[in-house]
């Protein structure tokens, strides 16, 4: 059993020895490699017959596929819009620069008037006085690019220039302040509020409608007329724009007073409609609060009350019979007296 462990272990180095052998072989000649594709052979016929057999076709595509991109027309659009985005920016940076010609009167010197600070991202203006404060042109917080066509430096800048002699500035204006975006977007889409002026309203009031009658005295195309003509060369003075109010505005103005005047007198309706049915309640009340305040009798009183009532009655009849014996002739002493 120890034998054929050896030589089982004998062969296995063997045949590893072989394999590092023929791995050593393959790197020991550089032309048994194919250059396009790093594929390595034993020998330089197997490269020749991988060359013919179709490497070569492989790096034709691939070459095809290359110069397909190359000319691919998405490629070229790409190309052709990164170059518009990179144009458009340099406009816009360019948008930016001041071209200033400055130039000293013909007899006598005059100061540039131009102080500068470097703030590490460039020449800043902070002062400016003298020739370039008479141009209008340059302002503190400008950033100085070059002077005389060439880079901007701090000693480069001029103090002074002589009688009659020029010099050519060119600065880039700061940022301007404007607002984030959206920040305006409530004030546009929020309508503005009309507000009529006290003068006008006066007018309308006095000569278009009569609110002591509740009617109109114009109609809405006259008092626009006729308000027209009262305030034609009139302004405003929070606006600046014409005093009278359009036609629209008018009629709105009256169809609003008439509006007004219905509801108050609907109002004066339903109150003197809600008193007189108060009134008739309140009445209503008093008369049963009456008819409730009267006691009740019970049945022993009604029956000692209809006692007295015959009782009443029999003591009548026997006082008439009484006055009849009394009188006795009375017949005939009326007869007498009052002849008929």
């Amino acid at each position: 059993m120890a034998a054929k462990a050896e030589a089982k272990t004998a062969k296995r180095e063997t045949a590893a020895a072989a394999a590092r052998a023929e791995e050593e072989s393959q790197h020991q000649n550089d032309v048994d490699v194919c250059i396009l594709c790093a594929t390595r052979f034993l020998s330089a016929g197997g490269l020749a017959r991988h060359r013919n057999s179709g490497c070569g076709k492989r790096t034709t595509i691939i070459e095809k596929e290359k110069r397909k991109a190359r000319r691919s027309v998405v490629r070229r659009l790409e190309s052709m819009d990164e170059l518009v985005i990179e144009g458009n920016k340099q406009r816009i940076k360019d948008l930016a620069l001041v071209t200033v010609d400055l130039s000293a009167p013909e007899s006598t010197a005059a100061a540039v008037g131009i102080e500068v600070e470097d703030d590490g991202g460039g020449l800043v203006v902070t002062a400016v006085a003298g020739l370039a404060l008479g141009s209008g042109l340059v302002g503190e917080g400008f950033v100085l690019v070059s002077v005389g066509g060439d880079p901007a430096s701090a000693d480069s800048i001029p103090t002074e220039l002589a009688a009659g002699q020029k010099a050519t500035f060119v600065f880039r204006r700061p940022l301007p302040n404007i607002p984030f975006r959206g920040s305006a977007r409530e004030m546009i889409h929020k309508e503005p509020r009309f507000v009529m002026p006290r003068e006008v309203e006066e007018w309308l009031r006095e000569h278009a409608y009569d609110h002591d009658l509740g009617r109109d005295k114009m109609r809405p195309y006259v008092a626009y007329a006729a308000l027209k003509a009262h305030f034609g060369g009139c302004l405003r003075n929070d606006t600046k724009t014409a005093m009278y109010l359009e036609r629209d505005q008018v009629a709105k103005w009256i169809a609003e007073q008439k509006k007004e005047e219905k509801n108050r007198r609907r109002m004066k309706r339903a109150a003197e409609k809600m008193a007189a049915s108060s009134a008739k309640v309140t009445s209503g009340t008093s008369s049963s609060k009456k008819a409730a305040k009267a006691p009740k009798k019970s049945t022993k009183e009604k029956a000692e009350t209809a006692a007295s009532g015959e009782e009443n009655e029999v003591s009548e009849s026997d006082d008439d019979n009484m006055c009849e014996e009394e009188m006795g002739g009375g017949a005939e002493f009326h007869a007498e007296w009052w002849p008929f």
